[in-house]
């Protein structure tokens, strides 16, 4: 199961936004040493769907303290979109705030999951797994993935 672990991870495009240049390089760094594959980090939220779009990611983690737009406006964004694949991207929101109304804003914007910060290593690694799992598993009969990239082709994160 390491391996298949390792291997989703180094499949994994992380778009991560936050509006904070030092918040955003620490997570960056330690997406990085986790494994993740390829992480692309937007500082400012307004730009988050187009990089989402142009990174062709299929994860984003998104920061709830944010300017001009919080990360519950640019969840709802996201899952509003017109096309469908934005339906299936895990939102993880990150936040210094565990207060239950927090949580609810970001889950009734469309988000995935929330992380309280400060978290570690092996809690975002186990987070991420588990919603890569439920990504690949997501496979037309036959193996063909179920995803679709940027582009329209398909795409999976274990090929």
């Amino acid at each position: 199961m390491k391996n298949a672990d390792t291997a989703l991870l180094s499949k994994c495009r992380v778009l991560l936004v936050d509006d904070s240049m030092q918040q955003g390089k620490l997570m960056a760094r330690l997406l990085r040493k986790i494994g993740v594959g390829a992480v692309r980090t937007v500082f400012d939220p307004t730009l988050a769907f187009s990089e989402l779009h142009l990174f062709e990611a299929n994860l984003a983690m998104i920061d709830l303290d944010m300017s001009p737009l919080d990360g519950a406006e640019v969840i709802h964004l996201i899952r509003t979109a017109a096309e469908a694949r934005y339906l299936e991207i895990p939102l993880l929101c990150i936040s210094g705030h565990s207060l239950a109304q927090d949580v609810l804003k970001t889950k009734s914007a469309g988000a995935d999951d929330y992380l309280v910060k400060p978290f570690g290593a092996a809690q975002l690694r186990q987070r991420l797994l588990t919603h890569l799992r439920r990504i690949d598993s997501r496979r037309l009969p036959g193996g063909a993935p179920a995803l679709a990239s940027g582009n329209g082709a398909p795409h999976s994160l274990v090929h």
